[in-house]
This record gives structure tokens, C-alpha cells and sequence, in this order.
């Protein structure tokens, strides 16, 4: 995430609002939640939560929906 918003940012000249400046990067919640050491990414974690994955992977909106899924 602040990998690419930077990058992103930087090649359409636009300013990162404060707010946006700061994330909560999930996978390491979930694995502190789940009392495991790691987790590779959004596909395990809904595996282990027995949730079914929506939409196309990588897409951003049908992303967001599954972290919302992991989280609630």
C-alpha cells in the first residue's frame, strides 16, 4: 500500500493527504488474532476463515469487499 500509493502519487503529481498517509497493514493483525507467525496474503486468510472468495482478485473494489469479509 505505501509502496504503490507513493509511487502513484508521485507520477500524477498529486499530495498524500495526512490521513492517507498511515494503514493498518491486516495480514499482520490477522496472524496476531489467529495465533499463527505469517500469512502470505488475502486468499489465505479468507481460506482459513472458510469465507469464499468474490469477484476478480487484485481488483480493487472486489478487494476491499473481501478485507471488509475478513474483518467483520
Amino acid at each position: 500500500m505505501s509502496n504503490c500509493l507513493k509511487t502513484e502519487a508521485r507520477h500524477k503529481k498529486l499530495y498524500i493527504k495526512k490521513y492517507l498517509r498511515s494503514y493498518i497493514n491486516i495480514k499482520k493483525y490477522f496472524a496476531k488474532v489467529m495465533g499463527v507467525p505469517s500469512v502470505s496474503g488475502m486468499m489465505e486468510m479468507l481460506k482459513a476463515l472458510n469465507i469464499g472468495h468474490e469477484g476478480r482478485h487484485h481488483s480493487g473494489i472486489d478487494d476491499v469487499s473481501n478485507i471488509c469479509s475478513i474483518c467483520i
